[in-house]
């Protein structure tokens, strides 16, 4: 089985990779502040870097980015 990687970014910071095989696009985190969203699924490239962005968001809010 072949995976394809592509890089997750957030303010054009690469933050994760998103890992597909087959049809299962997982995420990879690069900061213990994206803990919580490791091994997540996605439907895309896209959904991933919003999502990520928003969770990167709500940590600097409550003063947990890492």
């Amino acid at each position: 089985m072949t995976s394809n990687v592509d890089f997750v970014f957030v303010d054009q910071i690469a933050v994760g990779l998103l890992v597909t095989e087959g049809e299962c696009k997982r995420f990879c985190g690069a900061s213990t502040a994206l803990a919580p969203l490791e091994g997540a699924v996605f439907a895309d490239l896209a959904e991933a870097e919003t999502i990520v962005a928003r969770h990167l968001r709500g940590a600097r809010e409550r003063g947990c980015a890492g």
